[in-house]
């Protein structure tokens, strides 16, 4: 799987699997604006197995994404199924 560009609001994106099991893969978001960043983790989405603000491992709370304009990125950890999480 391979990704990159741009999303339709301009956001940088890309992708590459775990290299660590490759029944992961990551989707990963650049220079988010942390009022999304916050959004997204107050969703309790249960959609990636993982999600990790700016590098740090499991952050579900919307604190994690700082005081500043944008958080430099997001990256979302996939089960290459998508229906399992990595609990």
């Amino acid at each position: 799987m391979e990704m990159g560009g741009k999303t339709k609001q301009g956001y940088t994106i890309t992708s590459a699997l775990d290299a660590d099991d490759d029944n992961y893969f990551y989707i990963s978001v650049e220079e988010i604006p942390t009022s999304v960043c916050r959004e997204v983790l107050n969703l309790n989405w249960d959609g990636p197995a993982e999600i990790y603000v700016a590098e740090y491992a499991g952050s579900e709370n919307p604190e994690a994404c700082g005081e500043g304009d944008t958080v430099p990125q997001m990256d979302f950890k996939f089960h290459k199924q998508m229906d399992v999480r990595a609990d």
